[in-house]
């Protein structure tokens, strides 16, 4: 969906990008570690089916490696 913009459950378009807002709680996840931090959640809707995929964005997945020491 986020590569192709296309649904890949019913192949439907266009593609609904909901980009993680951090003053909304359901844009962002609580990650546990030493120290509470909290990582980007974007979500991709298809406007056909509502089927929905999350990703997390390149910068905060990063820093959810080193958190999780990988």
């Amino acid at each position: 969906m986020k590569d192709t913009g296309k649904c890949p459950k019913c192949k439907g378009a266009p593609i609904i990008y909901l980009e993680g807002i951090q003053k909304m709680p359901s844009g962002y996840i609580k990650v546990k570690t030493n120290e509470e931090e909290y990582v980007q959640v974007d979500r991709y809707v298809c406007s056909v089916c509502g089927f929905m995929e999350e990703w997390i964005p390149e910068p905060d997945l990063a820093r959810l490696r080193a958190m999780c020491n990988i």
